[in-house]
């Protein structure tokens, strides 16, 4: 369990050319001395053809979600084959579950500063893409932020939802739920919008000509500029409050505020997946 808990989460990219993306959820130790970390072979954790994929952790790392596209006898006959629920992964070795099984389907499942519900993007039976409330030990589920649509990724800092919102251009959005005031922050963001742990803080990549790692105050909506990203990388996931690790191709890269540039961490060119994606990293790093 102790290795589990300091532990950072991949996903396999599409290995099929249409449809769903057959990607999986792998488990990696990472044991930290200083600046130096050391990253252990990778895991599979739902090993079997289709999507499994978007993992985050619950506060107390003992339990990992992910969304997972399998046949839900809720849905549509029509909708069975690709409609996705929020599946539970007990770590470190049990047995999946479904969280809750809906005619809709939800997507990037992220546990409330309080362990009581997840935040989820549902897709509704009109298509339409909100943010749900979904609570943990039943209840009814409840849409947040309902004036804003389609919603693509999302994080959540006390009242406000950091938002990225489809559309052309897509753009970062803060919505405070307290007062209604909502301020569009940038265009074109990445879809890794992401809680920089033990502040108040949100970090994204603004995408263009080239990429760059951006951090966000929803309070006040200060930004700041922290690194440039290798090439056409989005997807990253903070270790703790100085240090991020982004993801390009099989390599796994670190980053620490004040270093000029990305070190590589970990390379699994070896590995049976052919890159690296989305990223989550346990409450302990």
């Amino acid at each position: 369990l102790a290795c589990a808990l300091v532990a950072a989460l991949l996903a396999r990219v599409p290995l099929v050319a249409q449809g769903a993306p057959d990607t999986d959820v792998w488990l990696a130790p990472v044991a930290r001395t200083g600046d130096t970390l050391r990253v252990g072979a990778p895991r599979n954790l739902t090993a079997r053809p289709g999507y499994d994929n978007q993992p985050s952790f619950s506060h107390d790392g003992r339990t990992l979600w992910f969304t997972r596209r399998a046949p839900n006898a809720r849905a549509p006959r029509a909708d069975r084959d690709v409609q996705t629920d929020v599946w539970a992964y007990p770590l470190p070795a049990g047995t999946p579950r479904a969280v809750v099984e809906t005619a809709e389907s939800e997507y990037s499942a992220r546990v409330t500063d309080d362990g009581r519900a997840l935040v989820v993007v549902r897709v509704e039976l009109d298509s339409a893409q909100h943010l749900w409330r979904l609570p943990l030990g039943g209840g009814a589920a409840t849409r947040l932020v309902p004036a804003v649509k389609p919603v693509g990724y999302f994080a959540w800092v006390g009242p406000r939802a950091v938002l990225q919102v489809l559309g052309t251009p897509r753009t970062l959005q803060v919505v405070d739920t307290l007062t209604g005031r909502r301020d569009t922050i940038a265009s074109s963001p990445g879809r890794s919008i992401q809680r920089v742990p033990g502040g108040a803080t949100v970090s994204w990549v603004q995408q263009g000509a080239t990429y760059t790692l951006h951090e966000l105050d929803p309070a006040t909506r200060a930004v700041t500029a922290l690194v440039a990203m290798p090439a056409r990388v989005d997807d990253h996931a903070w270790l703790d409050a100085r240090t991020v690790l982004a993801s390009d191709g099989t390599r796994l890269l670190a980053w620490t505020r004040g270093d000029a540039s990305w070190r590589t961490v970990a390379d699994w060119s070896g590995a049976p997946f052919r890159a690296v994606t989305r990223l989550a990293v346990s409450p302990d790093g």
